[in-house]
């Protein structure tokens, strides 16, 4: 198994809540971490139809089965549970008494906030992080390598190939939960719409084009991103603007969970493909924006993420903005990292109240810093 750098945020708040709920998306292990890590509790997943029908029928005595330590998977196939454990938590109000588990966030975490508040630790496992592989000694060695695979756990633990892989998952996970999330009769047309998706990768999304594309309505295409945001499967970066005296974008941009899922629907299934593809470059963003996001993740931390573009199409690829200090990032796929990378940061970084701590992330092997911003690596994980 490949250690799981999420783990130590877990054991903590176990100790601190009585229910801690982990989410995340299909497939990126949180079964398997479930397991491995918590082997003195009863495990149950709610995706068996047993387990899910015992649920339903006799809710108490179904937990009394279970006992004291209980690991539930795949809630959100009975979110009524989370009353009954609400009434045994208050009951009994130890901490790590139930680890809930499940992959559409938008539907457990309503649930979670009406029965749960202030009784639950709230956790998010993303698919394999960089670090996560290097260390497990599986990681690939270069970037275009690393864009394609993803990080998805079986790709790593399995002689799997990539593009079944993928085609499988998008079948089977993808638009499975796109039933249960939203009645989606037309499937081709939500397929086309993921494809257009993912040719948009690091773009500001203009509803009424894909619309057009897609052939629905505006108000569809937004009740479906709402969808990839549930399943986990992308997210949107949204404009920061904070005490900058700019004319500022307001659209958000559309990133992907998993560069690989990206590729796949794009039909790139070789490194040669991709990096002459014109997505490269957006997909190399995607994957170091992602990879940041799994580094306060795994920690149990939540940090506000964005972007920055002003009217003079002035661009600053992500800003991580916390109390004391925002960091900025400048993401480049080039090989060859140059000092000018650092141009748009060392122009507006006087514009911010806080410190403002400059960083440019690059395609290459080369690490050093010019004017108090630090060039890195793609391959350094968590140290940017």
């Amino acid at each position: 198994m490949i250690e799981r750098k999420i783990t130590n945020a877990l054991k903590e708040q176990l100790s601190m809540f009585p229910v801690v709920f982990l989410t995340g998306p299909r497939q990126s292990g949180k079964s398997t971490l479930l397991k491995e890590v918590l082997k003195d509790y009863s495990y149950v997943n709610l995706e068996h139809p047993n387990a899910l029908a015992r649920a339903v029928q006799d809710p108490e005595g179904f937990l009394d089965q279970l006992g004291r330590k209980v690991v539930i998977d795949e809630v959100q196939n009975f979110p009524e549970l989370f009353s009954y454990i609400q009434i045994r938590v208050d009951e009994v109000n130890e901490p790590g008494m139930f680890v809930l588990s499940g992959s559409q966030n938008f539907l457990i975490m309503e649930k979670v906030s009406q029965t749960l508040a202030g009784r639950v630790g709230v956790l998010t496992l993303l698919p394999l992080s960089y670090q996560e592989e290097q260390e497990s000694k599986v990681s690939e060695k270069t970037a275009p390598q690393w864009l394609l695979k993803g990080g998805y756990p079986r790709l790593y633990d399995q002689p799997l190939k990539i593009d079944i892989f993928y085609q499988s998952y998008t079948a089977t996970y993808i638009e499975r939960d796109v039933r249960k999330i939203k009645n989606i009769m037309n499937l081709s047309e939500f397929q086309v719409f993921l494809r257009v998706c993912a040719g948009r990768v690091g773009q500001q999304i203009d509803y009424i084009d894909i619309a057009n594309i897609v052939g629905v309505k505006v108000q569809t295409i937004k009740s479906w991103f709402s969808v990839l945001e549930a399943s986990y499967v992308a997210f949107f970066l949204k404009p920061y603007y904070n005490n900058l005296d700019k004319r500022l974008t307001k659209s958000p941009k559309l990133y992907f969970y998993d560069t690989g899922l990206v590729a796949n629907l794009l039909g790139v299934k070789t490194v040669e493909q991709l990096i002459t593809h014109p997505i490269y470059g957006h997909l190399f963003e995607n994957a170091i924006i992602v990879e940041k996001m799994k580094d306060f993740f795994n920690s149990g931390l939540r940090e506000n993420f964005y972007f920055f573009r002003d009217s003079n199409r002035l661009e600053i690829d992500l800003i991580i903005d916390s109390a004391n200090e925002v960091n900025l990032f400048e993401i480049k796929s080039c090989a060859t990292p140059k000092p000018s990378f650092a141009d748009v940061i060392l122009k507006l970084r006087p514009a911010f109240s806080k410190k403002a701590i400059g960083h440019v992330i690059h395609g290459g092997k080369d690490e050093f810093d010019f004017k108090d911003v630090q060039f890195l690596p793609w391959n350094k994980g968590s140290r940017y």
